[in-house]
């Protein structure tokens, strides 16, 4: 089952192949990537170069998982034919494409399938997306955020969720770990590629307008309503880890200045969830859970609670 799990570029299965006789699951609009929450997101690098991983290795055959989810805030179920021929139909061509032709391009893909009214520069506002959905819910390639690109409510679930990379077959996840571990450089890396993913939202943005009067008018509504709830998505998910990622730090030594970090990334934060419920009153509720969590957590006496902030490795008790 291949969900976008992006630990690696390609990752690994789990366990063992047995060529000739294994079948691998493409879900392509996977929870990992945004697509039902939503967003803009099509993996026309990540499809094919794991369709060619897994045929290397002798995989006799791939299945398509189609889910069809309306692009946008508040997104429902609309049919898996309208995908099929919606505005992130390229994703499924290439797919298509590749299981004729595992040597085939993207340029030959998108020459033969793009849309009517897309102009070729549309092609990287569609690789960007790829990007951005990475950049924003991965740090360095290790699953950080939730399921289904909404955002986690507590620390015990943000604890739970950084458990994925200690995979038992997963090598490569544990390799990466080291970016978890709480520290002033890593954060300062996780923020920093935050921001890329938050830049690459806004070309693409900038892309979609330079492209408005070539495409038809309801393609263009359709994708300008996605992009500014998309932008706002990326902005909340920059500082909600650094949030959380502040938080850690915070606990594991109580340092005057880490606490002011922490209170200001709570500010920001609030700021940028009040700004999602223009569009999604829910996924900003979820956004906001955090914060009420930190502000619990830091008006309580915490003393009581070091052994089992310890123990899910938020915090280290000083000897």
């Amino acid at each position: 089952m291949e969900d976008y799990y992006r630990f690696h570029s390609p990752a690994t299965l789990p366990g063992r192949l047995s060529p000739g006789r294994e079948w691998v699951e493409f879900d392509l609009g996977g929870e990992y990537r945004g697509d039902w929450a939503g967003w803009i997101t099509c993996a026309l690098a990540f499809i094919p170069d794991r369709m060619r991983y897994y045929y290397d290795k002798g995989v006799s055959g791939f299945i398509c998982g189609i889910r069809g989810y309306a692009m946008g805030p508040n997104t429902t179920f609309i049919g898996d034919h309208a995908v099929l021929k919606g505005l992130q139909s390229i994703k499924y061509d290439i797919y298509f494409k590749t299981l004729w032709d595992m040597n085939i391009s993207l340029a030959d893909v998108w020459r033969m399938c793009k849309r009517r009214g897309f102009s070729d520069q549309m092609l990287e506002f569609f690789q960007l997306s790829e990007k951005v959905a990475e950049q924003a819910h991965y740090a360095n390639e290790c699953i950080v955020n939730n399921f289904h690109s909404s955002f986690i409510g507590s620390i015990e679930r943000y604890e739970w969720q950084l458990e994925y990379v200690d995979h038992i077959y997963n090598t490569v996840g544990i390799e990466r770990k080291w970016i978890l571990e709480p520290s002033e450089h890593n954060l300062a890396l996780i923020i920093d590629e935050k921001e890329q993913a938050v830049q690459n939202v806004l070309r693409m943005s900038e892309i979609l307008e330079q492209c408005k009067h070539e495409l038809i008018e309801e393609d263009y509504t359709s994708l300008r309503k996605c992009m500014d709830y998309q932008i706002q998505v990326v902005k909340v998910f920059k500082v909600h880890t650094e949030m959380f990622f502040r938080y850690r730090l915070f606990m594991m030594t109580k340092l005057e200045n880490r606490h002011k970090l922490l209170v200001d990334s709570m500010r920001r934060c609030e700021e940028e969830v009040v700004r999602l419920r223009l569009y999604d009153e829910v996924q900003a509720k979820h956004a906001y859970a955090l914060i009420s969590d930190i502000k619990w957590r830091l008006s309580c006496d915490m003393q009581k609670y070091y052994h089992e902030l310890a123990y899910h490795g938020v915090c280290k008790v000083a000897e």
